[in-house]
């Protein structure tokens, strides 16, 4: 599928998914993966511990909960970006801030993960929660090391392929993954799933220092897990 194609696609899915997000996110996430939403949100946002004056990136937005979990981890007091290529995610990414009294701590703009509108070295924290398995995961991971300033920190939760994926009868297991999700507004989407060995090499390989990762075990031996990964633009 070409690339344009593949970008419009997500766009019309995630366009017709923003109404009911907030709530089915909760429901997808804890019936399928076992997994609070709120704890895979906390855990990027505790992970990231943006500070009162820094300058925060929180992409693939959505509907706005993960950057507001930024601003309460720094008392409102950080500026925060959120980036989205759904405009209807980020109507209610504005509205939900501007609800919760803390507007004027956001900006929201239309962008791609895989290509920044920003300058180099103008983020001190870089997040994304439960999206970049929707994207080119190394092309985003370099565009973050490159929006970082040196020093700066990035906090990253996705869904991760299962182990068993990766061995002689995988297409089986990915197959009972797939049966399994069949309904539901997250089942493919022409996702691109790594393992949790996998997103740790992927930030090594991006450039990122002090990686560490917190794992969400799958529900099932064959479906897929939660993992949060962090780590470190080394200073120059």
């Amino acid at each position: 599928m070409p690339q344009q194609t593949h970008i419009n696609k997500r766009i019309e899915v995630f366009e017709s998914w923003s109404e009911t997000y907030d709530q089915s996110i909760v429901d997808l996430m804890l019936n399928k993966f076992g997994v609070h939403y709120r704890d895979a949100i906390l855990g990027v946002a505790r992970k990231a511990a943006p500070k009162p004056g820094e300058e925060v990136l929180d992409i693939a937005t959505g509907t706005g909960t993960v950057a507001m979990a930024l601003a309460e981890e720094a008392d409102a007091e950080c500026r925060i970006t959120g980036i989205d290529i759904t405009q209807s995610m980020l109507d209610s990414a504005r509205s939900n801030v501007d609800a919760a009294g803390i507007g004027e701590v956001f900006e929201f703009r239309q962008a791609s993960a895989e290509e920044l509108p920003f300058a180099d070295a103008s983020y001190d924290v870089v997040t994304s929660s439960l999206a970049l398995h929707h994207t080119n995961a190394p092309a985003v991971l370099k565009e973050c090391r490159r929006v970082l300033r040196p020093g700066g920190r990035v906090a990253i939760a996705d869904v991760t392929a299962n182990k068993t994926w990766r061995g002689p009868a995988g297409a089986f297991y990915r197959l009972m993954d797939q049966v399994y999700m069949l309904g539901t507004e997250s089942n493919d989407l022409f996702c691109q799933f790594h393992t949790g060995e996998e997103w740790l090499k992927l930030m090594r390989d991006g450039g990122f220092a002090s990686v560490e990762q917190k794992v969400f075990e799958p529900k099932h031996c064959w479906s897929r897990g939660i993992a949060i990964v962090s780590g470190v633009k080394p200073p120059a």
